[in-house]
């Protein structure tokens, strides 16, 4: 329906010492119902929706976060 997906909401990253930090969240007022539209995986979401709809893209993204701080690092260094 899009209920959830338009519940979501962002706080903006502040610096803490060497610490970036920010929050994305979904559920509002409808955590009831986005508790398990996230964590079962057997749902069906005929609009196109996942389940995990934030963990699946941010651990895709994680997997070579490594890799490309140390590209850059070298770039940085001039190797």
């Amino acid at each position: 329906t899009g209920l959830l997906l338009s519940t979501g909401t962002a706080a903006h990253a502040q610096r803490q010492g060497d610490m970036i930090e920010g929050s994305v969240s979904y559920g509002g007022g409808v955590a009831g119902y986005a508790i398990p539209v996230h964590e079962r995986t057997d749902m069906n979401h005929p609009r196109g929706g996942t389940h995990h709809f934030l963990s699946l893209p941010f651990y895709a993204a994680t997997a070579t976060m490594l890799q490309r701080f140390a590209e850059t690092i070298r770039k940085t260094l001039g190797g």
